[in-house]
């Protein structure tokens, strides 16, 4: 089982007072996946090392949810990340070891 998670930018609200009708654009961060190392999307983010993706996750407190629509603060999803150091990784043509980190250069979910 694996949770990927996204940083939500409003590009539109129909509603300001109740947020209905309300779009946004997603920029997928990663996937944690149960025995595996988290996985950043190095596509999406355009961002190719753990420092910058910290400084991306940082900058957009009160923007990241995962999959299922929860807000997750940073605190969460570093410690998400940091938990799944010990698990597996494999490297292959799409991905990377970045500073002993899983970075992801295509497309996945």
């Amino acid at each position: 089982m694996g949770t990927n998670y996204y940083i939500r930018t409003v590009i539109t609200r129909s509603c300001e007072t109740c947020g209905k009708g309300q779009e946004y654009e997603e920029m997928h961060i990663g996937k944690s996946s149960m025995g595996w190392k988290f996985k950043f999307n190095a596509n999406s983010t355009g961002r190719h090392s753990i420092r910058d993706m910290v400084e991306l996750i940082e900058e957009n407190e009160g923007f990241i949810f995962d999959e299922y629509g929860n807000e997750v603060s940073c605190n969460h999803i570093f410690s998400t990340i940091l938990r799944s150091q010990g698990g597996k990784s494999e490297e292959s043509h799409d991905t990377r070891f970045v500073s002993g980190f899983v970075f992801n250069y295509f497309d996945f979910c």
